[in-house]
């Protein structure tokens, strides 16, 4: 999915809106998260697990085991759904 051109302005995060869109616990690397979610064409739930699993220990008030315990419940929730 191609997101240029979306008409945001997700700044670095100086600002409260910027901080919502585009949180530091979400780009550790050189990448955005939810750009290589998009990229992969991940759905709902393997794309949360990305989410949780490389914030994991980054967000402020919450800990790295948080983090891995809801990546955890959304790849169980995977799991599930395919066995369907």
């Amino acid at each position: 999915m191609d997101f240029s051109n979306w008409n945001i302005d997700v700044g670095v995060g100086n600002t409260a809106l910027d901080q919502k869109y585009d949180p530091t616990h979400y780009q550790r690397g050189k990448i955005q998260v939810w750009d290589f979610i998009a990229d992969q064409n991940l759905d709902f739930f393997k794309g949360n697990v990305v989410k949780y699993v490389c914030r994991a220990g980054s967000k402020s008030g919450e800990s790295e085991l948080d983090d891995l315990t809801k990546a955890k419940v959304y790849v169980e929730k995977a799991i599930e759904l395919l066995a369907l």
